[in-house]
């Protein structure tokens, strides 16, 4: 009779059995399960520290540290070469096996600049004596809006350094149809129609000389998406 076969699904991983090698049909194997690595809290690291204090800290609490540090920006006022806590933060409970970082100060965090004005950054970058290369691209958002930057975001940049931007020229600017005497709901359909907002201003008179278009503002060109106002059913005795 063949000796018949048994499997059981383990969760979690097996570090060893016993015995190992080979066995007889029917014999009992133990099984190692492993509980994986030990979890230890990253303990706080002083400000005054070293970066060699810092990493003496970590080793003492068990953790693995990196050789390497990692730069990260301070908000103002950034102490180049200062320890500026650890990666992950401190309180955070980390297996041991995992190397973690300590965190030191190598320029001023760069803000998000997306979406703010050009002229307001250039301003904040000469208060922190830094360099904005700003291009100008195609976008629908408003003139001078910067909707990229480069590099991202809270990363570290020292004085004299150069941030790249990308700056709206707003949107291209599109004819708008003349819609002058036609009826107020057939204009505000040409207009919207053609990528346009409307605004409809009442005349006091509208009921008295028909609900027509009696001005239209802007007139010519205006940027796509933007707003027109018509001035419907106004009209004089």
């Amino acid at each position: 009779m063949k000796p018949q076969k048994f499997m059981e699904t383990i969760s979690s991983p097996v570090s060893g059995t016993s015995p190992s090698g080979r066995a007889l049909p029917g014999a009992t194997i133990v099984l190692t399960i492993s509980q994986g690595p030990r979890m230890i809290t990253v303990p706080p690291i002083p400000a005054t520290d070293t970066v060699a204090q810092a990493k003496a800290a970590l080793h003492a609490a068990g953790l693995t540290v990196s050789s390497a540090t990692k730069p990260v920006g301070a908000a103002s006022n950034p102490q180049i070469g200062t320890v500026a806590g650890t990666t992950p933060a401190e309180g955070t409970s980390w297996p041991e096996n995992k190397p973690v970082f300590v965190d030191v100060v190598a320029g001023l965090a760069l803000p998000n600049l997306v979406g703010q004005d050009i002229g307001t950054i250039q301003a904040w970058a000469g208060q922190h004596n830094v360099n904005v290369q700003p291009t100008q691209v195609d976008s629908s958002q408003p003139q001078g809006t910067i909707v990229a930057q480069s590099p991202a975001p809270t990363t570290p940049v020292q004085p004299g350094q150069t941030v790249s931007v990308s700056v709206s020229n707003g949107p291209p600017m599109v004819p708008v149809p003349d819609v002058t005497g036609q009826s107020c709901s057939d204009a505000q359909h040409t207009l919207q129609q053609d990528g346009f907002q409307v605004q409809v201003q009442q005349g006091i008179f509208g009921n008295l000389f028909g609900d027509k278009v009696q001005s239209i503002s802007p007139t010519g060109q205006a940027p796509s998406g933007s707003t027109i106002t018509l001035q419907c059913g106004q009209g004089h005795f």
